[in-house]
């Protein structure tokens, strides 16, 4: 039969109710409203936002970032490396101001924004600086999301 739903523009749906639904209208709009939309079907774009203010950030989609090396303020990555007859009380310990994130998957392939700041929560980065870390990544043309900035 003829289409029952047009897009008339990017947020706007037009929906015509098929003869044999105007008996009970109101069950039919049900359904559609109750219908399961796939985010990823919309292709939009995926984008970080964050408020600056408050400290949150939201990441939309499946960002992901490219080969890169960072270093920030205070940031330590720290590698315990025993010895050739390692003890428990005198490990070597090697620090390095600047930890690399990438992928051991296929060219082409990259990290995802997602391990990388559940990372550096893990290692109790501030907010503040995991927002100016996005800046950065953003800058250097790395990240595959634009960051919108909210508050």
């Amino acid at each position: 039969g003829p289409p029952v739903a047009a897009a008339l523009d990017e947020r706007t749906v037009q929906i015509t109710i098929p003869p044999a639904e105007r008996i009970a209208p109101a069950a039919f709009i049900a359904d559609v409203l109750a219908a399961p939309i796939n985010p990823a079907l919309l292709r939009r774009p995926p984008k970080i936002i964050v408020n600056t203010r408050t400290g949150a950030i939201v990441v939309t989609g499946d960002v992901r970032i490219g080969p890169v090396a960072i270093t920030h303020r205070d940031l330590r990555i720290t590698t315990t490396v025993p010895p050739v007859e390692p003890t428990p009380a005198n490990p070597l310990v090697e620090t390095d101001t600047w930890a690399s994130l990438g992928t051991d998957l296929r060219d082409g392939e990259r990290a995802r924004l997602e391990d990388l700041l559940n990372a550096l929560r893990q290692l109790d980065v501030p907010v503040d600086d995991q927002i100016q870390i996005l800046y950065m990544l953003e800058k250097s043309g790395q990240l595959q999301a634009r960051i919108e900035v909210d508050g």
